[in-house]
């Protein structure tokens, strides 16, 4: 079973079909990050290589939306989205989501947005610029926030906290060091624990965090 096959059972096997579309753009868009990877700082060298991305980033990512479980039509952030995994792997996965890939650096903005193109992902919109900013164009806006990568600074999930809706979920894939650390500046901005579940990666020592923006 190649990586893209395995992202798909897994979708399948947590009640989500993906559409027939799905395996070819997921094999297309691990090609570019192949090409432009490098170049543009996109992953650490170690990661760019298929077996890496189909095999392992991606289904981890994968979980993590079977744990988000966003309601169709849902708004979600990719925060930080450097080349873009989760969000395009979530729109690819889950047409029916409207994804913003929030990057701050130009030319990472640049090859996502003309990456959305090349995939021809109309559910897509790359925002340019910090979280703070986005969060005062996009108050409450967000059903489901991702950050992967991401330090969870409490600044950081303060940002977090507000471009959320009440009742809105945050979702964060983070190494043994800083866990402990993210879940209790979690709780000091107002995102409670939902689930914990250990991540595809890192030999059973990183977590995925699912927290909510408490409704009052």
């Amino acid at each position: 079973m190649t990586g893209r096959d395995e992202i798909l059972a897994r979708m399948k096997a947590g009640g989500v079909t993906p559409p027939e579309s799905a395996g070819p753009l997921l094999h297309r868009y691990v090609e570019i990050l192949l090409t432009h990877g490098k170049r543009l700082l996109l992953l650490s060298s170690g990661d760019l290589t298929e077996e890496r991305i189909a095999g392992g980033h991606l289904p981890d990512i994968a979980d993590g939306l079977l744990l988000a479980a966003p309601r169709e039509g849902a708004a979600v952030i990719d925060y930080g989205a450097g080349g873009g995994l989760v969000g395009f792997a979530w729109a690819v996965l889950r047409p029916g989501l409207a994804v913003t890939l929030l990057e701050s650096k130009p030319r990472k903005a640049l090859f996502l947005k003309e990456t959305a193109a090349e995939l021809g992902l109309s559910n897509v919109r790359v925002w340019e610029g910090d979280g703070r900013s986005c969060a005062r164009v996009f108050p409450a806006a967000f059903d489901v926030a991702a950050a992967r990568g991401v330090a969870a600074h409490r600044k950081t999930l303060s940002t977090l906290h507000r471009l959320l809706r009440p009742g809105g979920a945050l979702l964060l894939f983070k190494g043994p060091e800083s866990a402990a650390s993210a879940k209790e500046n979690a709780g000091q901005v107002g995102l409670s624990l939902e689930r914990e579940k250990i991540s595809l990666l890192g030999d059973g020592k990183r977590r995925v965090f699912l927290l909510l923006r408490r409704r009052a």
